[in-house]
């Protein structure tokens, strides 16, 4: 069986100014590229806890960071699940799908889930 989803995370809008990397704004949470960055850490860590049978591809579709200078607002990852049985494939989709709330939460940003992608 296999199923596609997608973890997108949206972060602060960013002015350009930097002032969050500096250091000098009040709060340096929302950067969508650090969340992206935290869920592939995420991902090699949930290799190990997978269902026999189990396994997963990663690709990332957006980075956000085209502009060195302003902090990403938008990155966007999409996953290939594949397993033998639905029972799996869907404990499969549950520790990836917290894996992504975890590292919006870690990063300040938002996660949207998209399951069901053709």
């Amino acid at each position: 069986m296999k199923e596609r989803i997608r973890a997108a995370f949206a972060g602060v809008k960013d002015d350009g100014l930097a002032e969050r990397q500096t250091g000098k704004a009040n709060s340096k949470m929302g950067n969508a590229l650090e969340a992206l960055e935290m869920f592939q850490i995420i991902l090699e860590f949930a290799r190990k806890r997978l269902p026999t049978g189990t396994f997963f591809t990663a690709r990332i579709l957006e980075t956000g960071d085209e502009d060195m200078v302003k902090v990403p607002e938008h990155t966007e990852i999409e996953l290939n699940l594949y397993a033998e049985y639905r029972d799996k494939l869907e404990a499969m989709e549950k520790l990836l799908e917290d894996g992504a709330r975890g590292a919006a939460l870690m990063a300040g940003c938002r996660a949207e889930i998209r399951r069901g992608l053709s």
